[in-house]
Parts: C-alpha cells; structure tokens; sequence
C-alpha cells in the first residue's frame, strides 16, 4: 500500500512541476504585453496633447527594465 501512496506522489509532484513550468513561460509572453496594455490605457486617460510623450517615456522605461515583476510593478503604479 505504501508503494501504491509513493508511486501516487510521485505522479502528483511531476503533474505540478510540469503545470508550474507550462505556467511560469507563458508568464514570460504574458507579462510584458499585459504591462504594456495598461500603460497605453494610463496614457489614453491623460489630455492627448501629452499623452503620446508620456507613453514613450513610460513604454521606453518598460522595456528597459529587465525583470516581469518590475515591469508589471512599473505598469501597475501608473
């Protein structure tokens, strides 16, 4: 019985490593244009006579920070 309860785990940690990998890469894609959407929606809200040079900026900001979390962090505070 014991070995049945083993072999059960076993296929239990493998199925979540493999759904948590499948997870993490489409975080990889999903991330950085989610962040990109809600910085185009930030910059819709301003007076449009700034709103194009904002977005540069913040868009410019985004892309050069190097982790998902800060550029989901970056999009997010605007």
């Amino acid at each position: 019985m014991t070995v049945l309860f083993n072999l059960i785990s076993l296929f239990g940690v493998v199925v979540v490593a493999v759904i948590g990998r499948v997870l993490g890469e489409d975080a990889k894609v999903f991330i950085p244009s989610f962040s990109e959407e809600l910085l185009r929606k930030s910059a819709g809200r301003l007076h449009e006579d700034i709103a194009e040079r904002y977005l540069e900026e913040w868009l410019s900001h985004n892309d050069s920070t190097k982790t998902l979390t800060g550029k989901l962090t970056h999009a997010a505070s605007i």
